[in-house]
């Protein structure tokens, strides 16, 4: 299972300097002639984030480290040992994860998911010189001053112009956009790419609407989004049903989706819904996603949806 061989070696050339300290300890016992590197993983594993981000992309990237298998570098080789730790979608979370990857687990390389954590983890990472890839930090947090820190992903201003001009060109009765978003760094990387872009495209920009992320009651929002009314709304489908009883009839559109939001949103709420995140859906797909994709709903009875195949991508490139 050694597809990704290629990717895999140019990307732990690049990190050469630190396999020999990063290696060994903490994982179980090597098999010969082959060094573990560790991997220290945060991210959500509790709570509604838990459930829709951090265990479908610890699945993911589980399924992936098994596609990537061995690899070799100089004549040495190698194996990902994966540690993974629960960051809670916090700052808090972020701090408590990356002492303990770091002090206790003893790893070199880190990949803390989601915003808050990795801002929060960044400073204790320069400090111990652990490099760290992250998911969604604002561009600003990134420099020559910040040597180990990396951004891991496609930044959210690439997807957010690509869209904006998709929806420029396709929907031109849409003159006002707006948002309704979670109160954290991740939520106004989003929300500021996305608003950025519509008005690069001649779309007004009426305003941005944020809710802590334990939120379980979106009318309020809703309402103040729905006076406002926006032809084009970026938020989470959770809200759509809000939205929708109050009379809003707007596109709606989100960075995510997966298959079961139709279900438990229900199906005329997100009728027309947009989603601009690659998605790994369709016959044009490589074949080797097609396979992963396979793989995954049999371990797990659950399609491969773009979280944990934006994950699969995070890890082997």
């Amino acid at each position: 299972m050694n597809k990704w061989l290629p990717v895999t070696a140019v990307v732990v050339l690049s990190l050469a300097m630190i396999l020999g300290v990063a290696c060994g300890g903490g994982g179980g016992e090597e098999e010969e002639g082959v060094k573990e590197v560790k991997l220290g993983i945060g991210l959500p594993l509790s709570g509604i984030y838990g459930s829709i981000v951090g265990i479908p992309a610890k699945q993911g990237m589980e399924l992936a480290n098994e596609y990537i298998g061995e690899f070799t570098v100089d004549g040495q080789t190698y194996k990902w040992n994966l540690i993974f730790e629960d960051s809670s979608y916090s700052s808090a979370g972020g701090v408590a994860s990356a002492n303990k990857l770091i002090y206790e687990d003893g790893v070199k390389i880190m990949s803390q998911v989601y915003g808050d954590p990795a801002l929060a983890a960044q400073t204790i990472c320069e400090d111990s010189g652990v490099i760290l890839f992250t998911t969604a930090i604002p561009l600003d947090a990134l420099g020559p001053d910040k040597p180990h820190t990396f951004l891991g992903i496609t930044p959210p201003q690439l997807s957010a112009a690509t869209f904006m001009k998709y929806v420029s060109e396709t929907y031109p009765e849409v003159e006002t956009a707006s948002a309704i978003a979670d109160d954290t760094v991740t939520g106004h990387m989003l929300t500021g790419a996305i608003a950025e872009a519509a008005e690069h495209y001649g779309i007004e920009w009426l305003a941005t609407e944020y809710y802590p992320p334990e939120t379980v009651e979106y009318y309020p929002i809703a309402t103040k989004m729905v006076n406002k009314n926006p032809d084009l709304c970026y938020t989470d489908p959770g809200n759509l049903e809000a939205l929708r009883d109050m009379g809003w009839e707007g596109i709606s559109c989100w960075s995510l989706w997966v298959s079961s939001f139709g279900e438990s949103y229900g199906s005329d709420d997100v009728q027309g819904h947009l989603s601009y995140y690659p998605e790994p859906y369709g016959e044009e797909l490589p074949e080797l996603v097609k396979e992963m994709a396979a793989e995954y709903q049999r371990r797990h009875g659950v399609e491969l949806s773009l979280l944990p195949f934006y994950y699969v991508l995070q890890f082997i490139t």
